[in-house]
């Protein structure tokens, strides 16, 4: 008796199921490295508003020097020094206030706030000057998940987390730390030299 030719259908059932199986670990495949795709675009875009905030902060301390220059002729209506200014209210909320002068204030100064409480961190640029109805929007830099604490290092390697420190001079301030934790506990730590 002479064999047809082709395949018999055990040939043909196990074909398929060798396919089946192919195309599953390949779905599987697939998955994982869409899954792993979003996690890697969520973990860059953390980081990359974490470093736009610590640019923002970075960019309101450089201009504390320039503050501090116009100021070396202060003019008749300043009444303080153009310091930092660091508080810490009962909640454990801060509140850091950049002195900078501008040119959009009646009175050529702007405050740039930072309040770091429970909700995240948020930053207002306030022109001095101005009725209490045009102080502008606090804008979120990190949300509830994130949590940032401020200090400033004073001589001697100390963390201070409230400025001014009644008798402590105002050259003991050396630089202001900003503390990061993430999500996951993990923490960054930035360091800014202050003029």
């Amino acid at each position: 008796m002479r064999r047809a030719r082709g395949m018999t259908l055990v040939e043909i059932l196990v074909a398929m199921s060798l396919l089946a199986i192919l195309s599953a670990m390949g779905y599987k495949a697939f998955s994982a490295l869409m899954l792993s795709r979003e996690q890697l675009t969520a973990y860059s875009a953390r980081w990359t508003d974490l470093a736009r905030v610590f640019h923002r902060v970075e960019t309101d301390v450089a201009a504390l020097a320039t503050a501090a220059e116009a100021g070396a002729v202060p003019p008749p209506t300043a009444s303080q020094a153009d310091t930092l200014t660091l508080e810490e209210t009962a909640d454990g909320a801060q509140r850091l206030v950049l002195p900078a002068y501008g040119n959009k204030s009646p009175l050529g100064r702007i405050e740039r706030v930072y309040l770091a409480d429970g909700k995240g961190l948020s930053w207002q640029s306030r022109p001095l000057g101005f009725a209490r109805e045009a102080v502008p929007e606090r804008y979120p830099l990190f949300g509830g998940d994130t949590h940032a604490r401020f200090a400033v290092l004073l001589a001697g390697n100390r963390e201070s987390p409230r400025w001014p420190v009644d008798g402590v001079p105002p050259g003991d301030a050396r630089a202001l730390v900003m503390t990061v934790t993430l999500q996951g506990g993990q923490t960054v730590r930035r360091v800014w030299s202050l003029p």
